[in-house]
């Protein structure tokens, strides 16, 4: 049986389809919703969303909210990225100019820098662990 997904970000819809399951999971949750699921409100921080149908699909979601009710699943996002358009080799690069910032300064911990770069990091380093979990 199939229900409907609906993507959206703050200007348009993402991705809109009939899907047979869809998995999400984070560094902390995991969660799976078929059709005739219970209810749900669902946050997500740092998750991946796997779309189960035909043809599967991945998705990356720094944040973003859903909710699932009468077999439709409604997801709000801010950012999404899509797994064939990262790359390991440039994460790696991007985390290690990103560390040694850090390194050369000696930054406040609260500072607007030292947050946005540590807000950074921990996006990369999110993109590599679910990359290599994909993978495996």
């Amino acid at each position: 049986m199939l229900f409907k997904l609906n993507i959206f970000s703050k200007n348009k819809i993402l991705f809109t389809n009939n899907v047979s399951y869809v998995k999400i999971f984070n560094y902390k949750n995991e969660l799976e919703i078929y059709f005739n699921h219970s209810p749900i409100i669902f946050v997500l921080k740092y998750s991946i969303i796997c779309i189960y149908n035909n043809i599967n699909e991945f998705f990356y979601v720094y944040n973003g909210i859903l909710e699932f009710n009468n077999n439709k699943l409604t997801i709000l996002i801010h950012d999404l990225v899509f797994f064939d358009n990262l790359n390991i080799t440039k994460i790696k690069i991007k985390i290690k100019k990103i560390i040694d910032k850090l390194k050369k300064k000696k930054y406040n911990k609260f500072s607007i820098k030292f947050l946005y770069l540590e807000k950074k990091l921990l996006k990369y380093n999110s993109y590599l662990f679910f990359l290599n979990l994909i993978k495996k």
